[in-house]
């Protein structure tokens, strides 16, 4: 809403700290959930419009050099000091800041309350990984697309959308596919080279020690995957003893995953003499049933931790086999080069799900009540995690839930199964009794199918079964 008289910045800030300090707070006390709801969604419109009037009050300070001519020290060292911080995180916020106030178009929106400041931050990044070649009518436009592309995607995908950009600005520089798998090729190398984990007794926490380190995407994704693993069979566990009082953080979950982990895979003190390995077996291929170790599946059987986790890498088989430079996506997004896929389709399982190159059954009728390796694969592909609106859980942290129950008629099929995390799964599970038994919950969640793309929808109304 555009104000009707303007006020100078200091008195805008001084009417602003004064409206804050006046808040009535007992009076939220009997306000509905969806009046709290608006509040702390107006508040956080507000964080970033005064972290937009942050950036640019700091960009100004800065190109000013108003820190030396007072004090004769430098901005971060001033914060630090005034706000007593750590110089490295008034250093970062300072960093921040030029990267909002950098363009003043962009800090505008910010400070108008029509782009949040991360979004700035991704459109300063995008921008900075441009050609130097583009002119400037190009950058123009560049900052204008991802401004209005800013409006439906988050900050991570702006910051992967350089292509995007270069085919709205300049598609004479759209990169060739053997182009774009040089360039993965060559940030895999860089990763590769800054691979790095250390570790060190904490000496702010007596009794403690920290953990440091940087993988390439590929070997840090294989972690994380074996420790989501690890951390949701912890929850599993959790929920059947009905212990809700001690339910640790979620930092610490992962802490306790990545222990078991490490300990139940370190080798005995001394070990026996190992027996010759097999083909497989030196390839690094699992000789363990397929079943066994599903992602997601309803066994109740603890993860292995001397089976390899298998990464699912979307990508058609037959480019796979044949094609130079046809690169693949890893579930995050990442994308990884033609010559790190060939070497996983020597050395991983690899399932081809998009064509079903192994002729995999993906639909078991009624004959199977649990959902088997091949459906779950295909299901994980589809849904790439919870489709409970604003759900941000991965695939792996996920259910597979019957859309029709099995107790209702519902079969195992990739065209009944959707998936829902732990939280959602009791929301949207239906009721057992009334006129909507069987496909509606007692809180009116329904799914349905969209029949050109076969993905789930989830609805709130009841479906229509005129």
């Amino acid at each position: 809403m555009e104000p009707t008289t303007r006020l100078t910045t200091d008195a805008a800030l001084t009417a602003i700290r004064a409206a804050l300090a006046a808040i009535d707070h007992p009076q939220r006390t009997h306000i509905s959930h969806h009046e709290r709801l608006t509040l702390l969604q107006t508040a956080r419109r507000a964080q970033g419009q005064l972290a937009g009037l942050v950036a640019m009050l700091t960009g100004e300070a800065e190109a000013n050099h108003s820190a030396e001519a007072v004090t004769g020290t430098q901005l971060p060292t001033l914060l630090g000091q005034q706000e007593h911080l750590d110089v490295r995180d008034t250093l970062r916020t300072v960093t921040q800041a030029r990267d909002i106030a950098h363009h003043n178009d962009v800090a505008r929106r910010v400070i108008d309350g029509n782009l949040s400041p991360q979004h700035a931050q991704a459109i300063r990044r995008t921008l900075d990984t441009l050609p130097h070649t583009l002119n400037t009518q190009q950058r123009e436009r560049a900052r204008e697309f991802l401004i209005a592309k800013a409006a439906n995607q988050t900050p991570g995908r702006l910051t992967a959308s350089t292509d995007d950009v270069l085919a709205a600005v300049a598609p004479d520089l759209v990169p060739t596919a053997e182009e774009r798998d040089t360039r993965l090729a060559r940030q895999r190398a860089d990763a590769l080279a800054r691979r790095s984990f250390t570790w060190g007794e904490d000496t702010t926490h007596p009794g403690s020690w920290y953990f440091k380190g940087s993988l390439p995407t590929l070997e840090a994704e294989q972690v994380i995957r074996a420790i989501t693993i690890q951390v949701n069979h912890a929850k599993r566990a959790q929920r059947r003893q009905h212990r809700r009082h001690d339910t640790p953080r979620w930092d610490q979950r992962q802490a306790d995953a990545l222990t078991t982990l490490t300990t139940a895979a370190a080798p005995p003190a001394d070990p026996p003499q190992p027996k010759p390995p097999t083909l497989r077996q030196a390839q690094g291929v699992s000789t363990s049933s397929t079943n066994r170790g599903s992602e997601g599946s309803d066994a109740s059987n603890s993860p292995d931790p001397y089976t390899p986790a298998t990464l699912i890498v979307t990508i058609d088989y037959t480019e796979l086999a044949t094609q130079l430079h046809a690169s693949g996506q890893l579930p995050s997004g990442a994308r990884l080069p033609a010559k790190e896929l060939r070497r996983l389709a020597c050395d991983a399982q690899i399932i081809p799900i998009v064509l079903g190159a192994q002729s995999e059954i993906l639909d078991v009728g009624r004959a199977h009540r649990f959902v088997t390796p091949a459906i779950r694969h295909a299901l994980n592909l589809r849904d790439n995690g919870c489709i409970f609106p604003g759900c941000h859980a991965t695939a792996l942290e996920c259910d597979a839930h019957h859309i029709t129950p099995w107790w209702a008629g519902g079969s195992t099929s990739l065209t009944n199964l959707a998936l829902l995390c732990p939280y959602h799964h009791p929301k949207v599970e239906p009721t057992h009794t009334g006129p909507a038994a069987g496909t509606t919950s007692p809180d009116g969640w329904h799914i349905t199918l969209n029949p050109h793309t076969g993905r789930p929808t989830l609805g709130r109304e009841p479906p229509d079964t005129s």
